[in-house]
């Protein structure tokens, strides 16, 4: 995967997230249909239901990138800033065979929950090698 490509799928990304406000407010008022997202984000959490991590998925070209990222205990949390990680490594990690050794053992769980989960969702897309 070259660079062009690498700032073509996040500049993708940025424009799925970046949204007009006065856009969302026409749509809740139903002027405007809703389209399907193309990304799917979920929150890791410790034993204290508090947010230490971010899964994410998205959708480009027919292919589902699929990151995460994760804090350390002397870590704050940042949601935009978690995502922001978690999308890039999706983007490095596409074309890895395996990566067992790269995926922090406490997320195994739920990354599984939340690769269930981007299956239903993106159902006729191509996958990373390493999620099959």
């Amino acid at each position: 995967m070259s660079v062009y490509d690498e700032k073509d799928i996040l500049d993708t990304w940025v424009s799925l997230i970046s949204t007009d406000l006065g856009l969302l407010e026409r749509e809740k008022r139903g002027y405007i249909k809703k389209e399907p997202k193309n990304e799917v984000i979920q929150y890791i959490r410790d034993n204290k239901r508090n947010k230490i991590g971010v899964m994410a998925a998205f959708r480009h070209n027919e292919e589902v990138y699929i990151g995460w990222s994760l804090c350390s205990k002397q870590d704050v949390f940042y949601r935009e800033f978690g995502i922001e990680l978690a999308m890039n490594r999706a983007v490095k990690l596409f074309d890895y065979e395996y990566i067992g050794d790269k995926i922090p053992y406490s997320i195994f769980g739920d990354l599984e929950i939340f690769l269930d989960r981007c299956a239903k969702y993106f159902k006729d897309a191509k996958y990373p090698a390493w999620v099959i």
